[in-house]
């Protein structure tokens, strides 16, 4: 999916005023002051309330936008009169660009992560290099990185979070979800919440904002309802102490029947035992296909209605991109690359160009000679990292006697590793060895030890056993060994117990390697 084009915010949404009429089909708009608008190509708005029109511009030259798109984003173009407000606020398309942005990166975080699973060829592991490239360079994520969490320095700004249901139910809590269950819809005024089944006399639908910390101040609240086609039942909002939910309500308003979109204001007093408050939407007695619809809502200080702006969704829209790149961070982490939802999107796009794709080898081979009469003999081999490296190996024995061909090996350098017996014999013994360097195992844990009997118990630092395999030699001080016989269990996370079927005092070597 391509990423949709995204327009720079203006810190705070200084506003200016149209300097002439226009009509619906202008395409040139004069205001009064253009440097309150950003650059071309951006958007703008024209009216303060739920009837404004959204404007793309594509040319700014003093005082006059050009190349102006109008009606944009599914509002009604029309003409407005000198005087008109004019300002870079956030609106419908900016919030679904974010979103749909966003949306994109986290499908494209979860492509790779399932090719990371399960791709274990050169092939896959450029797909998914592929893929990290283009979401470092995506436009969206670098505005997020740059423009969000802002304090505004408005006299009066909008202390709800989600006021308008742009992110949908996010800083909101369905109390109660009758009548079909709380939905959210779009409109000519932008997003909004509804509900549209059936609610009996005396039962209610109700949906509670989070708490709103406020002052033992006077504040003013402004919603915005929806009844048309309904002449019953009852659709309210109310203003409530977030500690006493179900106590008397510090302030009400309730919608006109049968009315589109109207607004409705009413100013309230906090008194000084009330902390936090809440929104609290509430529909009762209404019948099936009935809409009960509540957008725009604005809590301000003061006791002035104020136009209806968006700040605290600002706040709300930097918390849901912060939670993805959080989730995005640890989902990278447990690929085994260490992330950290701090990290810009472009680094975490690199990181994800760093996962591990499943187990890369280098697996060097060789073969040897153990002379009669030698109890020990050395490989030497290209260099490695010992702290990733394991030996394995194969005797082949030319006796009867299995005591002779009962080896342990061990890596001893970075070029060499020595292989051990504590009998010898009358016939050479022929090994074949293999040193495997792990690329990318989650980690490879190494001992030695002697122990009496067919059993011995190693411990080491806590691994997955479903993702784990110990490889382990051993020598044998038992004279009459005649057969080879071993395996292993893990007891724990921590613990795993080595068999033998030998007697006597025995000498082994072990690998542990923990894969992704």
């Amino acid at each position: 999916m391509a990423q949709t084009p995204m327009y720079a915010a203006m810190a705070n949404s200084p506003g200016t005023e149209l300097s002439a009429d226009i009509s619906a089909s202008d395409t040139e708009i004069s205001v009064l002051d253009a440097s309150k608008l950003p650059a071309a190509p951006n958007l703008f708005t024209v009216g303060n309330d739920e009837t404004a029109e959204t404007i793309l511009y594509s040319g700014k030259s003093g005082n006059k936008l050009t190349g102006c798109t109008r009606g944009f984003n599914g509002t009604a173009a029309k003409g407005w009169s000198t005087g008109a407000k004019v300002a870079r606020n956030f609106t419908g398309y900016d919030h679904d660009t974010f979103i749909a942005n966003i949306e994109d990166l986290d499908g494209r975080v979860t492509t790779a992560q399932a090719t990371a699973d399960t791709a274990e060829t050169p092939e896959g592991a450029q797909e998914k290099a592929d893929t990290a490239e283009a979401n470092a360079v995506n436009e969206a994520k670098a505005y997020a990185d740059n423009n969000f969490f802002k304090k505004s320095t408005l006299t009066a700004p909008n202390l709800i979070k989600n006021s308008g249901a742009l992110f949908d139910f996010n800083n909101w809590k369905k109390t109660s979800d009758l009548g079909g269950g709380w939905r959210t819809g779009t409109s000519d005024i932008g997003k909004f919440f509804y509900t549209d089944g059936a609610i009996a006399s005396g039962s209610y639908a109700i949906l509670d904002s989070d708490p709103i910390r406020v002052g033992s101040s006077t504040y003013t609240y402004s919603v915005s309802f929806y009844t048309t086609g309904t002449n019953t039942g009852s659709l309210f909002t109310e203003i409530k102490d977030a500690a006493n939910v179900n106590g008397e309500a510090i302030a009400s308003i309730g919608a006109d029947l049968n009315k589109s979109w109207h607004r409705k204001t009413v100013t309230f007093t906090v008194p000084s035992s009330v902390a936090s408050i809440v929104v609290r939407i509430v529909v009762s007695n209404v019948s099936a296909g009935a809409t009960r619809a509540v957008s725009r809502m604005k809590i301000s200080a003061g006791d002035q209605e104020t136009q209806y702006t968006t700040e605290y969704d600002e706040l709300a829209l930097f918390q849901y991109v912060s939670n993805g790149k959080n989730a995005i961070a640890s989902a990278i982490t447990d690929k085994g690359v260490p992330a950290s939802g701090s990290d810009t999107f472009p680094v975490l796009a690199d990181k994800i160009e760093q996962i591990p794709n499943g187990v890369s080898l280098n697996i060097q081979r060789g073969q040897l000679t153990m002379g009669a009469s030698e109890s020990q003999v050395s490989a030497i081999f290209s260099a490695v990292d010992v702290t990733k490296s394991i030996v394995r190996m194969m005797v082949l024995g030319t006796e009867s006697i299995f005591r002779n061909a009962h080896i342990s090996a061990r890596i001893d350098s970075a070029i060499s590793a020595v292989f051990r017996r504590n009998f010898t014999g009358s016939f050479d013994n022929y090994i074949f060895y293999e040193i495997i360097e792990f690329e990318n195992a989650k980690s490879i844990q190494k001992g030695s030890g002697t122990f009496q009997g067919g059993n011995a118990a190693i411990y080491f630092t806590a691994v997955d056993p479903a993702k784990s395999l110990i490889f382990y030699t051993y020598r044998t001080n038992d004279g009459s060994q005649l057969t080879f016989a071993s395996g292993y269990n893990f007891a724990s996370p921590t613990q795993a117990n080595l068999r033998m079927d030998v007697n006597g005092t025995n000498n082994f070597e072990w690998y542990l390697v923990e894969f992704q």
